[in-house]
């Protein structure tokens, strides 16, 4: 059926604990928002507390009824590196004995290629590593991993109704190419013949909908595992992946600026945008119809559609997977050291980790410089860099959708 107004539309949720990434601005704004409205206590998740806390108080400016409540939390979480990500999903496993809802909704779309500190292009760490495929892919990927352990923990609760929201994109159907998702130099794929070619408006489209597609692919995967999981609850946990319709976010309107007024009938509001997700993390027939749900991907607002035959494919879903759970491959960049704390993490500890660990070791954490540019190299370089220097190496700030 689907939401077709939120705000009217969504159950109670008193009680219940989410986590929304890239809340600070458009479809995550309206999400958490809504979210709040309904009873639930939410992270507003953003690059940084100052962005989450000025959404927060835009939140209880635009509805008084929030404020004092407590329902909004300001929450940091910066998807743009491996270790980062990790980090920010410790600090909250420190803060918080369960968690209902993760809406992996941050993303970052058609903007130029470009290679993060741990050499995986931008988009694809938000969306999936640092290419438009880290920010869409890679980041969700670990935070999600990261926290798996405690969203199993509440599904074995009394009640409970755990469900894993990543936001994906109907431009995954634009790739021309095959994708192949066998290393890092598959994430960070142009996407496209030539430089120029990959730097046009459809170029970068397509780019961005690679990390979408390991999106839907991650979401599909991920519930397979959760099914099979031997831990009590954990196979009553809903994966679901959708597309939130063409929606006018600043980074839409920014994109779209050359089609004049025509904007306002091609694109619906934000909140409207928000309704597939607000329908996917909390609808009652969701749990209700729940082998319906396990697993797919929706369109506006709440509909399963078929992804492309890319998202529709076992073989590629599986190789998505074990590239991002395999032993840690040799980065062009970095060299390995002997004392590489990673390097020996195959064969124990918990094996809802070694998803996370694994990336981090493929990053080249705890390798040295060979000669590669700063900018471009691994975590391990980064590492190193801070631990000479007490500073970061910069990378250039994106907005995030």
């Amino acid at each position: 059926m689907g939401f077709s107004k939120p705000q009217f539309d969504i159950p109670d949720l008193t009680g219940k604990l989410v986590l929304v990434t890239g809340a600070n601005t458009g479809i995550g704004y309206q999400t958490a928002q809504q979210l709040a409205l309904h009873g639930a206590k939410v992270y507003v998740g953003a690059r940084t507390v100052e962005k989450a806390t000025m959404a927060i108080q835009r939140m209880e400016e635009e509805s008084p009824e929030l404020s004092g409540k407590g329902r909004l939390r300001a929450f940091k979480v910066d998807l743009s590196t491996v270790c980062g990500t990790k980090e920010d999903a410790g600090e909250f496993l420190r803060v918080e004995e369960r968690l209902d809802v993760l809406i992996n909704n941050a993303g970052m779309g058609n903007a130029p290629l470009e290679i993060g500190g741990e050499g995986v292009a931008k988009e694809f760490s938000v969306n999936l590593p640092t290419s438009p495929t880290h920010n869409s892919h890679l980041g969700p990927f670990v935070l999600t991993q990261t926290l798996l352990p405690l969203l199993i923990k509440t599904s074995a609760l009394p009640g409970s109704d755990v469900r894993v929201i990543t936001v994906a994109s109907k431009a995954h159907e634009f790739l021309n190419t095959d994708p192949k998702f066998e290393s890092i130099d598959d994430f960070n794929a142009r996407c496209a013949p030539t430089v120029e070619a990959g730097e046009t408006f459809m170029g970068r489209q397509r780019r961005y909908g690679l990390g979408k597609l390991a999106n839907i692919l991650f979401a599909r995967q991920l519930q397979t595992r959760l099914l099979a999981s031997p831990i009590p609850g954990a196979s009553s946990i809903l994966s679901i992946s959708l597309h939130p319709g063409a929606v006018g976010t600043d980074t839409a309107w920014n994109l779209m600026s050359f089609i004049g007024p025509l904007r306002y009938l091609l694109f619906v509001s934000p909140l409207r945008g928000a309704a597939t997700s607000l329908f996917a993390a909390t609808a009652v027939e969701v749990r209700k119809e729940e082998e319906k749900y396990r697993g797919k991907y929706l369109v506006p607002y709440g509909t399963v559609k078929e992804p492309s035959v890319y998202g529709r494919s076992e073989e590629l879903a599986e190789r998505l997977n074990q590239t991002m759970s395999a032993p840690p491959a040799q980065s062009t960049n970095v060299e390995p050291t002997a004392g590489n704390p990673a390097a020996n993490t195959s064969g124990g500890g918990d094996a809802l980790d070694k998803g996370v660990r694994a990336v981090v070791d493929k990053t080249g954490y705890g390798a040295k410089v060979t000669g590669a540019n700063i900018e471009k190299a691994s975590d391990g370089i980064r590492s190193l860099f801070h631990k000479a220097t007490g500073k970061d190496v910069p990378i250039k700030d994106q907005e995030m959708r």
